[in-house]
């Protein structure tokens, strides 16, 4: 875990590998192994570890379906997703990554409104993952060509979460914002 959290995902597989060996019914740590090869790209990978731990916990671990769904997002089976992650928010109707997980599926599906409801409910939860319905909500806003909406969601998000490992990345599509806002600001002055 302290490899997955550092961003190591290559080397944290080596550890749920072992983990399921010594304990094969353990449907967490296959959750988990989905979370690291979702950020190695191997989608397929991440689907099946999603599906085991579903399995296992018949169907009783939402944060697997979350992760199950965010994969068939990144493989562009949005309305699929959303069945998914709806499914695992009955299970647990509280949790903030299973909405900001919908929110950037119905997002795809051109559903901004609903998405930006589910950025809210995500950011008023107060959980620890509560910054990321900003990140939604920035995604809601660039939609909408409101280029400041998403410059001050981003600003948020990097306060809150000043360690996020894609800082940089986030401050740059920040910058791009901040530079569309001016752009858009100074063509309405015309």
């Amino acid at each position: 875990m302290r490899r997955l959290a550092k961003r190591d995902a290559g080397g944290s597989l080596e550890h749920f590998e072992a983990a399921i060996r010594v304990f094969p019914g353990y449907y967490e740590v296959y959750y988990h192994q989905g979370i690291a090869q979702l950020q190695l790209r191997n989608n397929e990978q991440a689907l099946r570890c999603f599906q085991k731990a579903i399995d296992l916990s018949e169907g009783r671990y939402a944060r697997a379906e979350f992760g199950y769904g965010l994969a068939l997002l990144r493989e562009g089976e949005a309305e699929e997703a959303e069945r998914v992650v709806r499914h695992g928010l009955e299970a647990d109707p509280d949790s903030v990554d299973g909405h900001v997980v919908l929110g950037f599926v119905l997002l795809n599906l051109d559903r901004a409104d609903e998405a930006e409801k589910y950025a809210c409910d995500a950011i008023g939860s107060n959980a620890t993952n509560s910054a990321k319905g900003y990140l939604v909500l920035s995604e809601v806003h660039a939609a909408a060509g409101n280029y400041e909406g998403e410059v001050r969601d981003l600003d948020t998000y990097l306060k809150l979460r000043p360690n996020d490992p894609n800082k940089k990345t986030l401050q740059r599509v920040r910058d791009l914002a901040k530079r569309l806002a001016a752009k858009t600001r100074l063509t309405a002055s015309k």
